[in-house]
């Protein structure tokens, strides 16, 4: 075994030597250990990139998923308060048209025209055309404040200056 030998397997087995380390042998070991190092070192910052970008473009997703979510509730919304103005105005025409048939009936009755059935009868259906007239009305004051929900709530500055006093005073402790 040559002397240059000996010395890269003494270093090699983690045998140290001021001798050894200071020598040409010795210098080279540096050397590799300063060219490989910055390779591994560089193999974990791009993963390390690769995991920050992958984390931003699910984030972006995510957002993107948030906002066509949130359009196509108010999107929704609009169209059940669309079919609920129409619902609204055939129940009030149909409460109207009841209400003006009780009316004609129960005139009729007084006249001696019409018997009490036909009266009781209209006037159960004008309180059933009532009752469905109600129904159409909650259901358009529901979809109001489903539309309200879904478009979020609008900024209230009162309570902003609240929070920001808040913040500041939790931050001078």
């Amino acid at each position: 075994m040559t002397p240059r030998e000996s010395v890269h397997v003494a270093y090699g087995r983690g045998g140290f030597d001021w001798s050894t380390f200071t020598s040409p042998a010795g210098a080279i070991w540096g050397v590799g250990a300063q060219l490989t190092q910055p390779v591994f070192h560089g193999g974990a910052l791009m993963a390390r990139r690769r995991q920050y970008q992958a984390n931003y473009e699910a984030a972006v997703s995510q957002y993107k998923l948030t906002v066509i979510s949130a359009f196509r509730s108010v999107a929704d919304t609009l169209v059940s308060l669309e079919e609920d103005a129409h619902t609204l105005a055939e129940t009030r025409r149909a409460a109207e048209a009841a209400r003006a048939l009780e009316q004609d009936s129960e005139s009729r009755f007084r006249l001696g025209s019409l018997p009490l059935f036909a009266v009781l009868s209209a006037r159960e259906q004008y309180q059933t055309a009532t009752v469905q007239d109600a129904r159409a009305r909650a259901a358009r004051l529901a979809d109001s404040a489903a539309l309200f929900d879904a478009m979020g709530e609008p900024p209230n500055p009162i309570a902003a200056r609240a929070q920001r006093r808040a913040r500041w005073a939790l931050g001078r402790r």
